[in-house]
């Protein structure tokens, strides 16, 4: 398939829309987070991150029945994508009602009345975002890129509006509860996308659905929960309160991944289209390639130059985050990279996304042992940065190796 100059405007066109979404997003979250946090105090908002990421887990813990099906009817276009579709769907449902019901178990098996609570929040809300999530995927079938960012910033000024009306009454549940009107948010700017499907269970559908989705959910489920053991041997080790400057640390790589998620988000389905057609992503994959290559330096630049400000003027209790901040640095040009290529890779054929799941439990391994040695040595919270580094340098490597292996 050729790169058409409308499809290069149309692209163009959907990455500036998500782009603008991430920077209208941040423009509203981050105020809000600077605010939460100075209220909470590092403890609290340390707490909340250890909950936060736990929602996180959940929402992609559902087996990836909804990437799979996006991925199905992206390269098939044909008569079987709405039979296969509605599968995909169906057991979306359910394995993410189970894990809802699994979260609410786990509140009664925690003493700390905060996690007993968070969980149970936790849990109500996801049984609103499970319906949301349905909804963007039948938006991204339909290549509503600029729709979407438009629900996404609308869910970010309700979940900030929310957050500021309560946090300061409810602590971290105020954050924690806010999932619940911004999904529905989203869910009424998208309601002509609402998952609107035959509830359908096949033996045969059921194999084939699970060999696709399975290795996806790896995929999406091994990097969350990469941040979790993160976020939970950082507190284990140095306690909740360094925990808070860690996660501000981190919160300088996200604001730089935002560039090159924004471009994976907009390409995605094109490159599934491609690679549906010729078995690879094509001049599109090694255009968004060089951009990436290019575009994470800079960003790792500005994280240099301009956080130590950021940090002691928005955030004076938060000031153990500045000596990390070259960490996060480094640690965004080494994720930002190499992304088109494990995408293309991952979207290839099932034992590849399998291999890559398996690749980032490596990366966990590397960052535990790492971690662990140099707090063991009397290096303070810059051990888990370096660990943090030393993870992602491995996962590049052998990701990219054994890609071009293959």
């Amino acid at each position: 398939m050729q790169i058409t100059a409308t499809l290069k405007t149309k692209i163009a066109r959907d990455v500036m829309a998500l782009i603008f979404r991430g920077v209208a997003i941040r423009a509203v979250s981050v105020p809000t987070s600077i605010y939460a946090a100075r209220l909470l105090g590092p403890e609290l908002f340390g707490v909340l991150g250890i909950l936060n990421q736990i929602t996180l887990i959940a929402r992609v813990s559902g087996l990836g029945y909804d990437a799979a099906a996006i991925r199905d009817v992206a390269g098939n276009r044909g008569g079987e994508s709405s039979k296969s579709k509605a599968t995909a769907y169906t057991l979306d449902m359910i394995t993410s009602l189970i894990l809802t019901a699994g979260v609410l178990a786990a509140s009664f098996a925690v003493e700390d009345p905060r996690f007993i609570w968070g969980l149970r929040i936790i849990a109500a809300v996801l049984l609103v975002t499970h319906y949301n999530r349905l909804s963007i995927a039948n938006a991204k079938l339909d290549k509503r890129y600029r729709l979407i960012a438009l629900a996404q910033m609308f869910e970010q000024v309700i979940n900030s509006a929310f957050i500021l009306a309560t946090v300061i009454t409810w602590g971290i549940y105020g954050p924690l509860l806010a999932g619940i009107p911004a999904a529905l948010a989203v869910i009424f700017v998208l309601r002509r996308y609402r998952p609107v499907f035959t509830l359908r269970i096949s033996a045969r559908e059921v194999v084939r659905q699970t060999k696709t989705a399975v290795p996806m959910a790896a995929g999406l489920i091994i990097p969350v929960a990469f941040d979790g053991v993160e976020r939970l041997l950082v507190a284990q080790l140095y306690g909740l309160n360094d925990l808070g400057a860690y996660l501000i640390a981190g919160t300088f790589i996200s604001l730089g991944l935002m560039v090159a998620t924004a471009l994976m988000e907009a390409i995605g389905v094109d490159i599934y289209e491609r690679i549906g057609h010729n078995g690879h992503g094509g001049k599109l994959a090694r255009m968004a390639t060089t951009g990436l290559t290019f575009g994470g330096p800079l960003l790792g630049l500005g994280i240099i130059a301009l956080g130590p400000f950021a940090v002691i003027s928005a955030l004076p209790d938060y000031t153990a985050a500045i000596p990390l901040l070259p960490w996060a640095a480094a640690i965004l040009v080494i994720r930002s990279f190499p992304m088109v290529r494990l995408f293309e890779m991952t979207a290839l054929q099932e034992n590849r996304q399998a291999r890559h799941a398996w690749y980032w439990a490596l990366a966990l391994v590397v960052f535990i042992v790492v971690t662990l040695a140099l707090w063991a040595s009397g290096v303070g919270l810059m051990a888990a940065m370096a660990g943090k580094l030393a993870a992602f340098v491995v996962l590049a490597g052998v990701s990219l190796y054994k890609g071009k292996a293959s």
